[in-house]
């Protein structure tokens, strides 16, 4: 290596910088944002529409085998799950938590919550296949669950 750099180009965005006494410094951009989605559900849908056999996600199986769901396949899934949600005792204040993997499954159901506006959380199956005590888990469940 000769010490050299290789250019990059770097796009300046006029930015309004606030110094505050403290020393926090608030950074704003001139620039107002473009179009954006109000969820990442509504860019499923989007995509769905325009490119539905377009493959979207894929898992092997155990065999090897690819499992495919296309963007239209995934919005079919995603809604009726969402749909059995809506009569199950979630809430936005009693939470989905997923004790598990990562699968089709999961992603599924995480995106069926976002859907209709249920957070979910990750935890690692760990907490629950290896632990003694679960008193960590409960107290987990007490921080997710408002009610």
């Amino acid at each position: 290596m000769n010490g050299e750099f290789h250019p990059i180009k770097v796009v300046a965005h006029p930015i309004d910088i606030e110094k505050r006494e403290d020393g926090v410094q608030i950074i704003n951009s001139q620039k107002a944002l473009d179009d954006y989605a109000r969820c990442w559900t509504d860019q499923l849908e989007y995509w769905a529409e325009k490119t539905p056999d377009q493959l979207f996600v894929a898992e092997r199986d155990e065999q090897g085998d690819w499992h495919k769901v296309t963007y239209a396949q995934a919005v079919t899934r995603v809604r009726k799950i969402a749909s059995w949600l809506l009569t199950q005792p979630v809430s936005v204040e009693r939470p989905i938590v997923f004790l598990c993997g990562n699968s089709l499954e999961h992603l599924m159901l995480a995106l069926a919550g976002m859907y209709v506006g249920i957070a979910h959380s990750p935890l690692s199956p760990a907490y629950s296949l290896i632990a003694t005590d679960y008193t960590k888990l409960q107290g987990i469940f007490d921080i997710l669950t408002l009610v």
